[in-house]
């Protein structure tokens, strides 16, 4: 049967035969890369900061992950998914804007949770959750009809 074989960041050439019956012998190979955790590393923490914590949309907040650390290495990936439908942002501070979302268009508050994940230099990971009340646009605002969008755009 198979074999279990630890080479920890190391290429292995795996060799597969199978007898399909007496006459008839089908092989191959495969490349494997093998990552493995150190079990001795620790993870990272991931901290994550927003200034403000929310507020009227459109509003920016300015994400930081300066607090997070690596306890016996270094931090090499920062994965900030802000919680609100756009692609996740790579870097250590990020500003985002938050437009709209559909609740806030009926002047509901709504919350949205950003997440944070750190990678250390040896693979090991760690998530930080940050919820966000986002209120509707600020009232005695204006809005105006925007060609393609189905709702008005606020004007300040």
């Amino acid at each position: 049967m198979g074999k279990t074989v630890t080479v920890p960041g190391s290429t292995v050439r795996l060799t597969l035969t199978s007898v399909l019956n007496d006459s008839h012998v089908a092989s191959g190979y495969r490349v494997l890369n093998i990552a493995a955790v150190d079990p001795s590393n620790q993870p990272p923490v991931a901290r994550l900061d927003a200034t403000p914590a929310g507020g009227n949309t459109p509003v920016r907040v300015a994400f930081s992950a300066a607090r997070s650390f690596d306890p016996d290495g270094a931090i090499v990936l920062y994965e900030l998914d802000p919680g609100d439908g756009t692609p996740p942002k790579f870097a250590r501070d990020v500003a985002h804007f938050y437009l709209h979302i559909q609740r806030l268009l009926l002047r509901q508050p709504t919350t949205v949770t950003a997440h944070l994940t750190v990678t250390d230099d040896k693979g090991a990971t760690a998530t930080a959750a940050l919820p966000l009340v986002l209120d509707g646009p600020r009232t005695g605002s204006r809005a105006r009809l925007v060609p393609g969008l189905s709702a008005p755009a606020p004007i300040w």
